[in-house]
């Protein structure tokens, strides 16, 4: 058994965009981590991240403001919420800093 499975790790939500919110995987549902080089599906799920709150707000990468980047998250959200995808979002815990952050933050989660 490789490591992963030895540490009871049972997903991962590492694969998304640093530079942007989307889907990196072209897809919202979770689906079993496969190791090419052993030719063998683990035992980890990987759950696609699809928005990094600094993605979409940092000022390296999207830069959007507060009202643009409510509409385009909850734009994303609605289109998961439409195929019963898997919203995973990460927001770090820097950003409860501002107020309109974690306004913002509340409101997704919803």
């Amino acid at each position: 058994a490789n490591n992963i499975d030895k540490a009871r790790i049972t997903y991962d939500t590492t694969l998304g965009y640093a530079d942007h919110a989307g889907f990196r995987c072209g897809t919202c549902y979770e689906y079993p981590f496969f190791d090419i080089q052993k030719r063998k599906r683990l035992n980890l799920l990987i759950r696609p991240l699809v928005i990094m709150e600094c993605s979409v707000l940092g000022g390296a990468y999207m830069n959007m403001d507060i009202k643009s980047a409510e509409e385009y998250m909850q734009k994303i959200k609605n289109k998961i919420k439409k195929v019963d995808g898997n919203f995973t979002l990460l927001w770090h815990n820097g950003s409860f800093i501002k107020k309109d952050y974690r306004n913002l933050y509340k409101c997704l989660i919803r």
